[in-house]
């Protein structure tokens, strides 16, 4: 006896319904292929169903499946599990929130409603269950394999569907072909109880906690900007690498006391996608890289100590020398007054000598130890730090040093580190996103000692969020830690902010 709910009306027709839960409130949640709509459809089961949009996803773009524990709705989006808080009883404009999940591709989520979400993550063709406890924040590599009547056991691939049965047994379904071909699929049961392939805390996926609470919290210091590149204090402003606007001064937000905005009346575009920058006080001159797929490298842009503003724009060494090309992203200004520069397109690391000067020069000095692209850089004396896609590396001396100079590990736990900044002595800041989610990490070199320095910040109503993609570190002169995030990551203008962690 099928019947279309509310006739396809309000939104539900057209655009792929795809996710569907039942919440404690008896109303239906309705997400979408093709859009990022989070409906609620009250009384689905009568004659006359009302049809409401609460929210969004976090990137404006589809989810493939939703799980309520309790009144909160859990998103499989395309990057990560997100959260709308709440979603039973809030009202529209619902915020959608990250969470403490660390996936990289869900494609599928069940709940047992109380307290523990499972999640089919796939970011290839095989696919991982995750098991998460909220109210502990402990994640297990739950299951990988499934096994077959013969005692032979297959990976799960394309895992695109999950239950719960009354006893709690899991039940997955997945396809080996991903649906190229027909009547190929599988559903796989753990039985209840099971015990996990890595549990929480055992390391190689098993996710703990992060140690106690953060040392410091965020408070709102921007928003509307898009995928924050870098930021940096030059004189009594900071400034903000916007991916939409430009290199960007902030100026105060008058409709929101006690935050700012980007004046765009200051935003120099000479990079296209401005990356980390790096200011030279003594010379008053600030060095920008451009990651843009047409980039050029990196651009010197004078910098008027009176009216705070930048201009004249000169591409360093004239693009020459592999700084042209290769996507400039992370720079560092050395304590040699040279200039070092990581790329997105290859792991080469530059040292540009006289970089100020009208005959500068560029040579290779190392590489990051995958050969792989940097996010960012960070000097501690004459060492630098590479923010790499797996790890935080250095470069011992790096100021000193030939050509070859060998690239190491440090003693810095960091998955995916997206951000790094220092205060030039012994202290590292470090920006961990390995998924929607970003903690904030604090490093000491002498004692090799790290903490959670961060990890929400709060909203002018009081309300806190998680640091989301972040991408950009910078510190002031009596030790403020400035976030810069962006929970569309980069999907959508003017999503990002910039947050003001004081030292505690």
């Amino acid at each position: 006896s099928p019947v279309l709910v509310a006739g396809g009306a309000g939104g539900l027709g057209g655009n792929r319904a795809t996710a569907t839960a039942l919440g404690p409130d008896h109303n239906l949640y309705v997400g979408f292929i093709k859009n990022g709509n989070v409906l609620r459809v009250a009384n689905p089961n009568g004659s006359s169903p009302t049809v409401q949009t609460i929210g969004k996803t976090s990137d404006g773009r589809g989810v493939s499946a939703f799980a309520f524990v309790g009144n909160d709705l859990y998103l499989a989006q395309k990057r990560g599990v997100t959260e709308i808080a709440n979603a039973a009883g809030c009202a529209p404009n619902c915020l959608t929130l990250a969470t403490g999940i660390i996936d990289t591709a869900p494609a599928a989520l069940a709940s047992d409603g109380a307290n523990v979400l499972y999640v089919a993550d796939t970011p290839a063709s095989n696919s991982t269950i995750l098991r998460y406890t909220i109210s502990t924040g402990c994640q297990d590599t739950y299951a990988t394999l499934g096994t077959l009547p013969n005692g032979s056991t297959v990976a799960f691939q394309f895992a695109t569907a999950l239950a719960l049965d009354a006893p709690g047994n899991l039940f997955i379904g997945d396809d080996p072909t991903n649906g190229r071909q027909v009547l190929a699929g599988h559903v796989w049961q753990i039985a209840a109880g099971s015990s996990p392939e890595v549990p929480c805390g055992s390391g190689g996926g098993g996710v703990t906690p992060p140690p106690g609470p953060a040392l410091t919290s965020g408070t709102l210091y921007t928003s509307g900007i898009t995928s924050p590149g870098g930021v940096v204090w030059m004189g009594t402003h900071l400034w903000v690498s916007d991916h939409a606007f430009g290199f960007c001064r902030l100026d105060p937000n008058a409709s929101v006391p006690g935050t700012f905005l980007a004046n765009q009346d200051t935003c120099n575009l000479a990079a296209v996608s401005p990356g980390q920058p790096s200011f030279d006080s003594a010379n008053n001159v600030v060095y920008v890289p451009d990651n843009s797929s047409k980039s050029q490298g990196v651009w010197r842009l004078s910098f008027n100590p009176t009216t705070e503003t930048v201009g004249s724009p000169v591409l360093v060494a004239g693009g020459a020398g592999g700084l042209g090309g290769n996507r400039a992203t992370a720079t560092a200004l050395g304590p040699d007054h040279n200039l070092y520069v990581g790329f997105i397109k290859n792991g080469n690391v530059l040292r540009v000598a006289n970089p100020g000067g009208s005959s500068p020069t560029v040579q290779t000095i190392g590489k990051t130890s995958d050969g792989r692209g940097v996010s960012a850089f960070a000097l501690v004396g004459n060492d630098l730090y590479l923010a790499q896609r797996a790890a935080v590396t250095e470069i011992a001396n790096a100021v000193g040093c030939a050509s070859s100079c060998p690239t190491s590990a440090t003693g810095i736990t960091a998955t995916a580190p997206t951000a790094i900044t220092s205060d030039g002595s012994g202290t590292l800041y470090v920006a961990d996103s390995p998924g929607a989610v970003s903690t904030i990490l604090r490093y000491t070199v002498g004692t090799q000692t790290q903490e959670v320095y961060a990890t929400t910040g709060s909203l002018p109503n009081g309300s806190t969020v998680a640091f989301q993609f972040a991408t950009a570190l910078a510190l002031d002169a009596p030790g403020n830690l400035f976030i810069g995030d962006d929970p569309s990551d980069g999907t959508q203008v003017f999503k990002g902010h910039v947050w003001k962690a004081a030292k505690p």
